[in-house]
């Protein structure tokens, strides 16, 4: 079966200002190199590298041929029966599902798809008109980096043009900032106060075994550490300790006594190159893309050409084997009755937090898959999104692009890119932070977090139109969290079950990806496999 390798799987950020700080540690750890330039130079020449790549991001952008943003998805058919009777089934109609159904389609073979909630596209939810009029808001996954393939490659199939965030649009504004302890904190800074660290990491990177999942225990160690007690034992004090502890709480989802110290030393130790040997600091993850027209239109595209094969508030109850090789999936309609689906097969692409309540009972699953399921971990992110009257931001010379440990965490302009005035400003939380943000009322938590804000870019607050949006991903019910993540120890009872199928049931999602885990990319990537192991199965046997 595929196992964790690294480093390829930790090769991508979640968050655009997760990658910045991986960045200024790839300069921090180039910088100590023998025959290196000084920082001051190696910081300038990013900036010219980051110019040389416009080209390719325009012919990115120019491959895609603009078309009018798609609406909601057209009514799909409800079962009336009380049974049915398919060939495949496949279970959550978000990224995954939809990719897998499209693929599979594709090859002759056709599926029925089921979704619980009365939408299709999961946790790619894009919104439009909440922050101002004409402008689209993305509720989950929003951006794509170039590394991206499965997405990219969806986007140019159905004509989808993309924005880049590094258009010369945003050349003479600042990207990011940096905001600790109720100051700037330069990337120069940050560079001086990791580089005493660099060398005990990496020499912990490199203890790690190249292959780390459920049938290894050599990566124990390091595994069943958190985060917070790996920090502390290697001496990261200050705002370097502050700045390490909000990029990971935001870029996971969990606080760091709640995430194994792997998924520090993969992110971090693979930008710590070994000496002697050729170093990029730029890394494969400094730019992202955006949809024009919101994220969503890809999932949109994908449900209007299978409108025929999905039924929504279907919400899955149990599954159990039927007649000696098939399966029986019983499912909860949205009129609260009962129906069961026998199918040869069935893709499931729950997120395992929603998969849990589901009773498997029935089913002869392997301890492993049976812990997978009960005890992956999930980040706890949410999102506050404030309408602004105008971008001030962009105003004072910035993109927009922050980190503090002020009570918002991060934030980041959400109408980059977009024509118009107006805009606005999201708030991102992860961990407990992320679970407060469903307290009380939108406008109570834009009243906590804005202040923070307030402080990098005096006058926000004044600017707010009225419109304030929030979207609580931990108590979404249809996702119970906002993307999987590592807690200690499941590196190595977890890793790689995941996606370990069943006989005739597979799995698919981001958190069955290897290489994009948590990211849309993940769940399109997964879902384009298990199409292509199900089309391999059925072409063999003729």
């Amino acid at each position: 079966m595929p196992t964790i390798r690294r480093p390829f799987a930790s090769s991508a950020a979640h968050t655009p200002l997760f990658d910045l700080l991986r960045r200024a540690i790839r300069t921090a750890a180039h910088s100590m190199q023998p025959g290196a330039p000084p920082e001051d130079e190696l910081l300038a020449m990013r900036g010219q590298f980051t110019a040389s790549r416009r080209g390719f991001l325009k012919t990115v952008g120019a491959a895609a041929i603009g078309v009018g943003i798609s609406g909601f998805l057209p009514g799909c058919r409800t079962i009336e029966r009380g049974k049915q009777t398919v060939r495949l089934a496949i279970v959550g109609a978000g990224m995954a599902g939809l990719n897998a159904g499209w693929k599979l389609r594709n090859a002759g073979i056709e599926p029925m798809i089921f979704e619980a909630s009365r939408r299709t596209g999961g946790r790619m939810f894009t919104a439009r008109d909440i922050m101002a009029k004409g402008l689209t808001t993305e509720l989950g996954g929003e951006f794509i980096d170039t590394t991206h393939t499965e997405m990219l490659a969806l986007a140019t199939e159905f004509g989808l043009p993309l924005h880049d965030t590094l258009r010369p649009s945003e050349a003479s504004l600042v990207r990011e900032m940096f905001f600790f302890d109720g100051k700037v904190y330069t990337e120069a800074e940050v560079i001086a106060d990791f580089k005493p660290l660099a060398a005990r990491i990496k020499a912990d990177y490199d203890q790690l075994p190249d292959v780390i999942d459920f049938q290894r225990t050599d990566g124990a160690t390091f595994d069943n550490q958190s985060i917070a007690d790996y920090l502390t034992a290697i001496g990261a004090t200050g705002r370097l300790r502050k700045l390490l502890e909000v990029a990971y709480v935001t870029e996971y989802g969990l606080d760091l006594d709640q995430q194994s110290a792997i998924n520090f030393l993969f992110l971090i130790g693979e930008d710590l190159a070994p000496a002697g040997e050729a170093f990029s600091i730029f890394g494969p993850s400094d730019e992202r893309y955006k949809v024009e027209g919101g994220n969503q239109r890809i999932v949109d595209e994908l449900a209007t050409r299978l409108a025929e094969n999905i039924q929504t508030e279907h919400r899955l109850e149990a599954i159990r084997p039927h007649g000696g090789r098939g399966l029986t999936l019983t499912f909860q309609q949205g009129n609260g009755a009962a129906v069961d689906v026998h199918a040869e097969a069935a893709i499931i692409t729950l997120p395992f937090s929603v998969l849990r309540s589901v009773d498997l009972s029935a089913l002869n699953l392997p301890p492993v898959k049976r812990r997978a399921i009960a005890e992956l971990g999930y980040g706890t992110n949410a999102k506050l999104m404030v309408g602004m009257k105008r971008r001030l931001w962009r105003e004072q010379g910035y993109v927009g692009y922050c980190f503090t440990n002020e009570a918002a965490q991060m934030g980041w302009d959400n109408s980059q890119m977009q024509p118009g005035t107006e805009g606005g400003f999201t708030l991102f939380s992860g961990g407990a932070a992320g679970l407060t943000v469903g307290n009380g009322t939108p406008a109570a938590q834009a009243e906590r977090l804005l202040p923070g804000i307030e402080k990098i870019y005096p006058g926000i607050t004044a600017q707010q139109n009225g419109n304030i949006e929030r979207f609580h991903w931990p108590s979404y019910p249809h996702a119970l969290g906002s993307y999987s993540c590592y807690r200690p120890g499941q590196w190595t009872t977890i890793a790689g079950a995941e996606k370990l199928s069943i006989g005739n049931l597979y799995f698919a999602g981001e958190h069955c990806s290897y290489d994009f885990q948590g990211f849309m990319e993940g769940a399109a990537a997964t879902g384009k496999s298990v199409a292509e192991e199900i089309i391999a199965v059925v072409r063999n046997k003729g």
